[in-house]
C-alpha cells in the first residue's frame, strides 16, 4: 500500500497514516515537521514501513493526452470544481441573501480561482497535488491510492473530484505553527481591520500622511504602479503607457505605490513630481523616502446590522468560516479603496492585474462615489480561466474575440472597447536601438541573429517548470553561439535581474557567449526589466519564445513584423497556435527547431510558412496601427473629462462609448453580462450635445 501525504505532521502520522498503512506499507510525504520525520524513522526501522520524500518535477506531471497537468488543471479542472463550488446549497444561500449585490459574489469566486505556486491552501493547488498523486499512482501502477490532505473548506467537494481518479482522500487536522510576523502583516497591513480602529494620528502627523497630494485640483485618474514607470522613455514598458499619446496632463494622474518588492526611491519619486504627477503611498513598506504621502485610512470599517446579522447567521463549519473570512476581507478592502478614492477625488481607477479579487471591492468602492474602474489587457489569452474572471465598468481589450473569452469566463463587463495591441506604438521608437544592437553582433560576424525569450523560472521544480528546464533552453542557444561563428543572439529574460543567479552553471555558458560579441542579453533593474520583447524582436531575423503556454511575447515580436517561433517543451496542445503549423511556427524540441532554422536561413525562399503569423493576425489585433495606447488614452481623457464637467457617471460612461464607436466601429464596444447573451453597445445610447 501507498498512501501520498500533503503535510506529514505528528498527529496526522499517528491518526490518519499509521492505522492504515500496513507492514512494508510505503508514504510518501509532500511536506514534513521535523518531529514527524523523526517520528517516521522509527517507525520504518521497527514496523517495516517506508517513509519518504515524494520526489517529482512539474514538467513530467501530464495527463493520458500528454498535456501538462498544470495547465489542465488551470483551463478545465479548476472552472468545473469551482462552479461545483458555487452551486452548493451552503454556497447559493449567500448569494440569494442580501450580499448578493455588487460584484461581492465574482469577489468569492476569483478567491476559489486564484493560482498561485506558493499559496498551499488555493484551490488550484489542492486540485493539482491530487492530480500529481494520481499521476504517480497511474505510472507505478499502485494500486487503490490514499492521499491523506489538510481538512479544507468544501472538503467533500474535494473528495468526490478525488474519486473521479480512482484516488480516495483522507482528512487530517490542519497543522498550526504560530506567527506573530503573518499574524501582525495580516491585521496591520492595508485594510486591515486592527489599522483601522486602533491608529491614532495627531493633526501634524495627518498632514504629513496626507498633505503630500493637492485635494483641491479636479477629479484623478488613479494608476497603480507594478514596476514600471519610463515616462521619459516611451519606447520602454511603462504603467502609464497611455498617457503620452492622450489629452491627460500631470496633475491629472495619481501613481500608487504599493509594491513592497519595488518600494518608491528618490529617483521614481523625481520623476513624477518633475512631471507635475501626484503619487500615494498605500503600503508603509512601499516606499523608502519621507517625502512621499502614505494614505492611512481615516475610515474604521464597522458591519452594518445587516451585515452583522449576515455574520452571525453563518454556520460554524469550516464553509461557514470561510465565507465570514472572505466577506470581512471584502468589505475592508471595499471600506480602504472607499477612503482613499474620496480623500484623494479619484474618479477614474486603472490597472491590468485582475487575477484576484481585489479589483472587485475596488470597482465596488469607486462606483460608490461616482467612479469608473478599468481593466486593460495586458497578456495573450485564448482559453477561458477562472483565475481571469473580471467585473468592472471597462476593459480595454486586444480585439473583439476577447468578448467571447469574457463571456465564457463568467465575467460581468459594462463596455468592453476593442484598441488593440497595447504595446504597438513602441515598434517604430524600438528600431533605431534595435539596429545599434544588430550591427554590433554584426561587427563581430554574426550573419544571421534569433532573439530568445522566456518566461523565468523558480527554484522548487515541484511546483514550477524550475531551473533546471530553463537552463537547458539557455545551454542549447549558448553552446550554438560558442560553435556556430555565423550565429547571434539577442536574449530577452522575462526576470533578467535574476537570471545568471537562476542559470547557476549556465551563467558560465553565458558569460563565454557574450564574450565572443555576438549574444547581447537585455538587462535591467525592475522586477521584469523595461526592454520590451519587441527591442530583441527586431535587432533580429527571427524569435522564438520558450513557452507555448505563455504566448504574450510571441504576439508582441509577429505584430512588430519578425518570424516567430514558438517552443511547446510543457506540452500544450489545445493552444490555437498549432493552427499556424507544427514544424513551421510550433516546435516542440530544440534539435528539430534547430534543424529547420538553418534550413530556412540556408534554401532560397525559406521553409514556407515559417514563423509566419499572418493567418491569426486579425484575430490577435484588428488595427495594427500603432494606436491603440492613444485610444486608451483617448477614452479615460473623455472620461475626465466628463466627471469635470460634473456629469454622472453612467452618463460620462455612455457618452465616452458613443463617441468610440463613432469614431471606430459599433463593433468595437460592447458589453458583457456573465453568462448572458452579448451585445453591442445600443444605437440609442443618448450623446450630449456638443461631443
Amino acid at each position: 500500500m501507498t498512501i501520498f501525504v500533503e503535510n506529514l505532521t505528528f498527529k496526522s502520522w499517528l491518526t490518519a497514516v499509521l492505522p492504515r498503512l500496513r507492514r512494508g506499507g510505503r508514504c510518501l510525504f509532500i511536506y514534513s515537521t521535523p518531529t514527524a520525520r523523526v517520528l517516521t524513522r522509527f517507525s520504518d526501522r521497527f514496523l517495516g514501513t517506508e517513509t519518504r520524500l515524494f520526489e517529482f518535477r512539474l514538467i513530467d506531471v501530464r495527463d493520458e493526452k500528454g498535456q501538462l497537468l498544470r495547465w489542465r488543471i488551470t483551463y478545465q479542472d479548476l472552472a468545473e470544481v469551482q462552479q461545483e463550488i458555487l452551486n452548493d446549497p451552503r454556497f447559493r444561500f449567500l448569494l440569494e441573501g442580501p450580499l448578493n449585490q455588487g460584484r461581492l459574489p465574482t469577489f468569492f469566486a476569483k478567491d476559489l480561482g486564484t493560482i498561485s505556486l506558493s499559496d498551499r491552501k488555493t484551490l488550484w493547488r489542492v486540485l493539482l497535488t491530487i492530480q500529481i498523486c494520481v499521476w504517480k499512482s497511474r505510472r507505478d501502477r499502485i494500486e487503490g491510492p490514499i492521499l491523506v490532505m489538510e481538512r479544507r473548506p468544501w472538503f467533500d467537494i474535494h473528495q468526490r473530484y478525488a474519486s473521479r481518479f480512482g484516488l480516495r482522500l483522507i482528512p487530517a487536522s490542519p497543522y498550526q505553527r504560530g506567527n506573530l510576523r503573518q499574524t501582525l502583516k495580516r491585521w496591520l497591513g492595508p485594510g486591515g481591520v486592527v489599522l483601522k480602529r486602533f491608529v491614532r494620528r495627531s493633526s501634524s502627523l495627518s498632514m504629513t500622511l496626507e498633505g503630500g497630494n493637492d485635494n483641491k485640483s479636479g477629479p484623478k485618474l488613479a494608476v497603480e504602479y507594478y514596476g514600471h514607470l519610463n515616462l521619459r522613455q516611451p519606447e520602454c514598458y511603462s504603467d502609464l503607457f497611455f498617457w503620452h499619446r492622450s489629452a491627460l496632463s500631470g496633475q491629472d494622474l495619481l501613481v500608487l505605490f504599493g509594491v513592497l518588492d519595488d518600494p518608491l526611491n528618490s529617483k521614481k519619486w523625481e520623476e513624477i513630481t518633475s512631471l507635475g504627477i501626484s503619487a500615494l503611498v498605500t503600503h508603509p513598506k512601499a516606499t523608502r523616502i519621507s517625502e512621499a504621502p502614505i494614505f492611512i485610512p481615516r475610515v474604521r470599517w464597522t458591519p452594518h446590522r445587516l451585515e452583522r446579522d449576515l455574520l452571525a447567521s453563518l454556520p460554524r463549519s469550516r464553509e461557514g468560516q470561510w465565507m465570514k473570512r472572505e466577506i470581512r476581507h471584502y468589505l475592508c478592502q471595499r471600506a480602504f479603496w472607499e477612503d482613499l478614492f474620496a480623500q484623494q477625488k479619484v474618479k477614474l481607477f486603472i490597472a491590468w492585474y485582475k487575477y484576484d479579487g481585489a479589483h472587485c471591492a475596488i470597482a465596488d468602492a469607486l462606483e460608490s462615489l461616482g467612479g469608473v474602474t478599468a481593466i486593460y489587457q495586458r497578456a495573450y489569452e485564448v482559453h477561458p480561466s477562472a483565475e481571469t474572471t473580471v467585473a468592472v465598468d471597462l476593459v480595454f481589450g486586444f480585439s473583439p474575440q476577447g468578448v467571447e473569452l469574457e463571456r465564457r469566463c463568467s465575467s460581468k463587463i459594462r463596455y468592453y472597447v476593442t484598441t488593440g495591441y497595447v504595446g504597438d506604438y513602441r515598434f517604430p521608437l524600438l528600431k533605431e536601438g534595435s539596429q545599434k544592437i544588430r550591427q554590433q553582433l554584426q561587427g563581430h560576424g554574426a550573419r544571421r541573429i534569433l532573439a530568445f525569450t522566456d518566461e523565468s523560472s523558480a527554484g522548487d521544480s515541484r511546483w514550477h517548470s524550475g531551473h533546471e528546464f530553463q537552463r537547458e533552453n539557455y545551454a542549447f542557444l549558448l553552446t550554438k553561439v560558442l560553435q556556430e561563428p555565423w550565429f547571434g543572439l539577442t536574449i530577452k529574460p522575462k526576470a533578467p535581474v535574476s537570471l545568471r543567479r537562476r542559470l547557476g552553471p549556465t551563467a558560465r555558458l553565458l558569460e563565454e557567449a557574450e564574450a565572443t560579441g555576438r549574444c547581447f542579453v537585455y538587462e535591467g533593474e525592475s522586477l521584469h526589466g523595461s526592454a520590451p520583447v519587441a527591442a530583441a524582436a527586431l535587432a533580429a531575423d527571427a524569435l522564438i519564445h520558450g513557452h507555448l503556454c505563455a504566448g504574450t511575447a510571441g504576439m508582441e515580436s509577429a505584430l512588430a513584423g519578425v518570424p516567430t517561433l514558438m517552443l511547446d517543451r510543457e506540452g500544450w496542445p489545445p493552444s490555437p497556435l498549432y493552427r499556424l503549423g507544427e514544424g513551421q511556427v510550433v516546435f516542440k524540441d530544440w534539435d528539430l527547431f534547430w534543424k529547420v532554422l538553418v534550413e530556412h536561413w540556408t534554401r532560397p525562399g525559406g521553409v514556407p510558412g515559417f514563423g509566419d503569423w499572418s493567418p491569426i493576425l486579425e484575430e490577435l489585433d484588428p488595427f495594427r496601427d500603432g494606436r491603440a495606447a492613444e485610444r486608451i488614452g483617448m477614452y479615460l481623457s473623455w472620461l475626465l473629462e466628463g466627471f469635470k464637467a460634473g456629469l454622472s457617471r453612467e452618463t460620462v460612461m455612455a457618452d465616452a462609448a458613443n463617441r468610440y464607436a463613432q469614431r471606430w466601429g459599433r463593433d468595437k464596444v460592447t458589453q458583457v453580462d456573465g453568462k448572458a447573451l452579448l451585445s453591442p453597445v445600443p444605437a440609442e445610447i443618448p450623446v450630449r450635445s456638443g461631443v
